[in-house]
C-alpha cells in the first residue's frame, strides 16, 4: 500500500513538471527573455539597437537568405543570428518583418537579381574525420526599408552581427546620408591611399571624398566633417580662410597634426617644425606643441637591433592611451567602450580657455572643452630636438612627470580668426601669368558660428594604414590590440549620426593590463608568479580530488542505503498466535 502511495505521488510530481514546461513554452512563444551574464553583456541587444526598432515608422525587412544543407561548421552561426533576430522582435514594434527564404525556391532570374545585390552562393568547408570537402551554400542578409536596401553577405564571417545590422537599419531608414571630406594639397594622409583601413568601413555609412581648396574655393556644401590628417605643409592665407568659414558654417573640423619634424634622412632626432595651423587653431584656444610625449610605463614593446642582436624594448615615444589609468577623462561618446589608443609619436595639447567658446548650455552634459585623452601620470613632454633612439633610459630623462593631454574637443559657437580682417582675395590659379591680381572674394565673411565642434589630436598617423599593421603585426607581444580605429570612427560619428551604434560597435574587450613592470617589486613578481603557476593548479587539484572523494563515498553510501533495504525482514508472531499454534 506504501508502494502504491509512493507512486501515486510520483506520478502527480511528473504531471505537474509537465504542466509547467508546458505552460512555459506557451508563454515563451508571447515573451522573449534570456539571461546574460558576461560584464558588459556581450549577448545582449544593446539598448540603442531596440530603441531604433521600437521607433520605426514605416515597415522594414530583414531578410535571411539561408540554404537548408549548411554544413555543421556553420549551424553556430546560424543559431547565433536566430536569436539575435528573436531579440530584434522582441524589441520592434510590428514594423519589423522577419523573413527566412530558402533560395532554392526561387528562380534563376530571381537568384541573379539577388547576385547582381550581392545575395550569393558561398564555398563553405566541411571537414571530418577522414574527410576535406566543400559545398555551396546561400547564407546572406538583406535589410530593405520602401526602395532603400542593404546587404551583409557572408553572415559567418562578421565579428559583430549586431552592428551590421543595426547600422543597416540606420543607413536605410536615415533621411540624410553624411559626408566626411578628406583634405589634400599640404602633405596631408588621404582617404584613398595612407587611411584605406579606416575609411572603407566608413563608407558603409558615409559618403567619403577628398577635399582639395584648389585656388582657394569654399569646402562643398555637401561636407559635414572636414578631417585634416597629418599636413607637412604650409597653408596660404586663403586657405586658412577657407577652413575658418567651414567651421563658421557650422561644420565640423578635425585636426590631427604634432609640432616636430622627423629626420628625413632616416636619422634618429626630430627637430622643431611649425605647425601649419597654428595661428589658426591659437585663435580658437588650441596649441600644438612642438613636443614629443614620452611615456616611460604605458608605451609599447617593440623589436629593435642592438650591438647584442635583436631585443625588446618599451619604446616610450610609442605611448598608448590606457582606459585604466585614466586616460580617456571626458568620457566622452568618442571613446566608450575603448580599451586603449596607441600612437607612433605624439605631441601634447595646450588649452587657452580665454579664447576657447564659453559653455553656451551648462545644464546640458556637453562640456565645451571635453579633454579625449590624457596620457598616464609618468608621462612627461620631452621639447624639440627629440632623440628618437629606442634603447635610451627615457625615465631618467623626465624632469615633470604628468599627464599629458593630446586629444581635446571644443563645443560651442565660435568667433572667426578673420573677425575684423579683409576677406584673403583666391589663390591665383596655377597657370596664372606673373603678376596677375588675385581675384576678390565678394561673399560676405561668417564672424559667428552655429553650435559646433572642433577637434584637435596631436598625431594623425596614429590610423594610418602603416601603424594599423604594425598595431596588428606586434599584439602578441604587447598582448593587446589598441583600438585606434574604433576610436576614429566613434569620433566621427559622435560629430554626425550621434551615439545610435557606438555602444555597438565598441564591444572591445578592455585589455586587463597589470601594472608597468616597473611599479612591480620584486616580491610582487614572485607572488604573481607563484600565484599563477603553483597557487591556482594546485587549489584545481585539490577541489578535484576532493569532489572524487565525495562522489566516491556518495556511491558507497547509496549501495549501503540500497542492500538495506533489500535485506528480508523476520516477521514478528505475537504470543497468542504462538499459544493458538500450540
Amino acid at each position: 500500500m506504501r508502494k502504491a502511495a509512493q507512486i501515486s505521488q510520483t506520478t502527480i510530481e511528473i504531471i505537474i513538471v509537465i504542466g509547467i514546461v508546458i505552460t512555459l513554452n506557451i508563454l515563451g512563444q508571447f515573451y522573449y527573455t534570456r539571461a546574460d551574464l558576461t560584464e558588459d553583456e556581450q549577448y545582449t541587444l544593446r539598448k540603442s539597437s531596440r530603441d531604433l526598432v521600437a521607433g520605426l515608422k514605416d515597415l522594414v525587412y530583414i531578410k535571411a537568405y539561408v540554404s537548408p544543407n549548411l554544413p555543421t561548421e556553420a549551424q553556430p552561426a546560424l543559431d547565433k543570428l536566430k536569436d539575435l533576430l528573436e531579440e530584434y522582435r522582441a524589441a520592434a514594434s510590428s514594423k519589423l518583418v522577419i523573413q527566412y527564404i530558402n533560395p532554392g525556391d526561387l528562380t534563376e532570374e530571381e537568384k541573379t537579381g539577388l547576385q547582381q545585390k550581392g545575395i550569393t552562393e558561398r564555398t563553405y568547408t566541411i571537414s571530418g574525420a577522414n574527410a576535406y570537402a566543400e559545398r555551396a551554400a546561400y547564407f546572406d542578409l538583406m535589410i530593405k526599408y520602401i526602395d532603400q536596401d542593404v546587404v551583409i553577405p557572408a553572415v559567418p564571417d562578421k565579428d559583430n552581427l549586431e552592428y551590421e545590422i543595426t547600422s543597416a537599419i540606420v543607413k536605410v531608414t536615415s533621411d540624410k546620408t553624411y559626408t566626411i571630406g578628406f583634405l589634400t594639397g599640404h602633405g596631408e594622409l588621404t582617404s584613398a591611399d595612407a587611411l584605406t583601413k579606416l575609411t572603407e568601413p566608413l563608407k558603409k555609412l558615409y559618403t567619403v571624398q577628398d577635399v582639395d581648396l584648389q585656388d582657394g574655393q569654399p569646402v562643398p556644401d555637401n561636407v559635414d566633417v572636414l578631417v585634416i590628417a597629418q599636413p607637412t605643409q604650409a597653408f596660404t592665407e586663403r586657405h586658412r580662410y577657407v577652413i575658418d568659414q567651414f567651421l563658421m558654417r557650422g561644420g565640423k573640423l578635425v585636426v590631427m597634426a604634432y609640432g616636430i619634424q622627423m629626420d628625413q634622412m632616416g636619422g634618429q632626432q626630430a627637430t622643431y617644425a611649425a605647425v601649419p595651423l597654428e595661428s589658426l587653431l591659437g585663435a580658437y584656444g588650441v596649441k600644438i606643441k612642438n613636443d614629443l610625449v614620452a611615456d616611460p610605463d604605458y608605451s609599447l614593446l617593440i623589436p629593435v637591433q642592438a650591438q647584442s642582436g635583436p631585443t625588446i624594448v618599451r619604446y616610450a615615444l610609442f605611448p598608448f592611451v590606457f582606459s585604466g589609468a585614466g586616460g580617456f577623462p571626458s568620457g566622452s561618446p568618442a571613446t566608450r567602450g575603448v580599451g586603449a589608443v596607441a600612437f607612433p609619436y605624439v605631441s601634447s595639447l595646450e588649452i587657452d580657455y580665454g579664447k576657447v567658446p564659453p559653455d553656451s548650455n551648462p545644464e546640458d552634459d556637453v562640456d565645451n572643452v571635453m579633454e579625449l585623452m590624457k596620457t598616464s601620470e609618468k608621462s612627461y613632454s620631452y621639447p624639440a630636438p627629440v632623440d628618437l633612439t629606442p634603447q635610451q633610459d627615457f625615465k631618467a630623462l623626465a624632469t615633470d612627470p604628468k599627464k599629458q593631454l593630446i586629444a581635446v574637443q571644443v563645443n560651442g559657437v565660435f568667433t572667426s580668426a578673420f573677425k575684423d580682417k579683409a576677406v584673403p582675395p583666391f589663390d591665383p590659379a596655377p597657370d596664372a601669368l606673373e603678376g596677375a591680381v588675385p581675384k576678390p572674394d565678394t561673399a560676405p565673411m561668417t564672424s559667428t558660428s552655429p553650435e559646433t565642434s572642433l577637434v584637435v589630436i596631436g598625431n594623425g598617423s596614429f590610423v594610418e594604414d602603416g601603424f594599423l599593421q604594425f598595431l596588428d603585426r606586434f599584439a602578441p607581444l604587447n598582448q593587446f590590440r589598441p583600438s585606434n580605429e574604433i576610436f576614429m570612427t566613434n569620433l566621427l560619428e559622435s560629430l554626425t549620426l550621434g551615439e545610435t551604434l557606438i555602444g555597438i560597435r565598441s564591444r572591445a574587450i578592455t585589455p586587463r593590463l597589470l601594472k608597468p613592470d616597473t611599479e612591480l617589486k620584486p616580491s610582487q613578481k614572485n607572488a604573481l608568479k607563484f600565484w599563477g603557476y603553483i597557487f591556482l593548479p594546485c587549489l584545481v587539484a585539490v577541489i578535484g580530488i576532493t569532489r572524487f572523494y565525495l562522489k566516491v563515498q556518495r556511491k558507497r553510501l547509496l549501495a549501503a542505503i540500497q542492500t538495506s533495504s533489500q535485506t528480508p525482514r523476520k516477521e514478528r508472531i505475537e504470543p497468542d498466535e504462538e499459544k493458538r499454534e500450540d
